[in-house]
């Protein structure tokens, strides 16, 4: 849609993925250390502690099955569903 009097055209805003991002249902999370912590650890430590659902967050990492009780899976192909917030 054309704005009267402005060259610039309205674009509709993306209401559900702007939803998704600020309220998601599942996360994934790469970099996520299982030796030290690191910037990863500290994003799943955080999401953890705020009472996200363990069971909604996928780590992407391989040779790992778990870390902190939250599965992990090798790349981002293996996910079992596409996520909210990577």
């Amino acid at each position: 849609m054309k704005i009267p009097g402005n060259s610039l055209i309205a674009v509709a805003r993306p209401i559900p993925k702007i939803d998704a991002l600020l309220h998601p249902k599942s996360i994934a999370i790469i970099g996520v250390s299982d030796k030290k912590d690191n910037y990863g650890r500290t994003i799943l430590h955080n999401i953890i502690a705020e009472g996200f659902p363990v069971e909604r967050v996928t780590i992407i990492k391989p040779s790992v099955t778990g870390i902190n009780g939250v599965s992990c899976v090798p790349e981002l192909a293996d996910l079992p569903e596409r996520v909210d917030l990577l």
